[in-house]
């Protein structure tokens, strides 16, 4: 598993080179793009997966709003309030354990972990009531086999939006 140190030597000069050639590449300047880190100290005693609570000791947020359809790790305030935020802590079709929303994407689905770590799951936008998921025809997915291969996943977007772009093939086949 690699470290958030290693996640964030790769992944910051990307997320710059991405700010950085955004407007060539779209024709716009680009969104909020950004990963915050944590200034506020250690994370404290919340019950945090422990990848999860790695990531979160040296990282608050990251804001990637122009990334595919968007991704998000939501504050740590943010995901260890779900009761008063409203995230869910319950997954019924995947498991009858206590779940860590702790990120979203720009159309509204969320990320999900078991409070004891494993697979994330992205959470079709759908209902929530008294923090318990109810899927509303597209079930949970899982996306990941654990955190550390979520944050693969973020950096995997980011080279493919800077590859380079092959033009389309001339119709004459020249």
């Amino acid at each position: 598993m690699p470290t958030v140190d290693t996640w964030l030597h790769e992944v910051l000069p990307l997320l710059r080179r991405f700010q950085e050639t955004f407007e060539a590449r779209h024709g716009h300047p680009p969104g909020d793009n950004r990963v915050e880190p944590r200034t506020a100290g250690r994370t404290g005693d919340h019950d945090l997966p422990p990848q999860l609570g790695e990531f979160y000791e040296q990282v608050d947020a990251v804001w990637l709003e122009d990334l595919h359809h968007g991704y998000f790790v939501h504050p740590l305030d943010h995901v260890v309030d779900a009761e008063a935020t409203g995230l869910p802590t319950r997954v019924p079709e995947v498991s009858a354990g206590r779940f860590v929303t702790f990120g979203s994407t720009g159309g509204g689905d969320l990320y999900a972990v078991s409070c004891f770590g494993g697979p994330v799951y992205r959470l079709p936008a759908a209902r929530v009531v008294d923090n318990v998921y109810t899927s509303a025809g597209l079930p949970p997915s899982m996306v990941a086999e654990d955190f550390s291969a979520f944050l693969g996943l973020i950096t995997a977007e980011l080279r493919r939006a800077l590859a380079p772009r092959q033009p389309p093939p001339r119709p004459d086949g020249a």
